[in-house]
């Protein structure tokens, strides 16, 4: 990733120094992140909790019907922002 990462970006450390982002962040070819991981990660607070946030994304949801992340630019993103919002508010 070029410039400064989104606060809200899933990302660990990297042991050989740096950091590392979650290729599902971003459409391929394109260096900025899907506008919809940013909603969702901060609903989910990744910058707290950068694992639990990517455990959402690569877990199966029965709400969504398949991988967050696998669906990413296949539904609409008010659904992906609808269900991460449920988690949160505990629907």
């Amino acid at each position: 990733m070029r410039g400064a990462a989104p606060p809200e970006l899933i990302r660990f450390a990297d042991p050989r120094g740096g950091e590392r982002y979650p290729e599902f962040q971003f459409p391929e070819g394109c260096g900025s992140p899907y506008e919809v991981v940013i909603q969702v990660n901060r609903l989910l607070l990744a910058d707290i909790d950068p694992w639990g946030a990517a455990a959402w994304w690569l877990s199966g949801n029965t709400w969504l019907g398949g991988t967050p992340a696998a669906l990413l630019g296949r539904l609409p993103d008010r659904e992906l922002v609808g269900a991460a919002t449920a988690l949160v508010e505990g629907d």
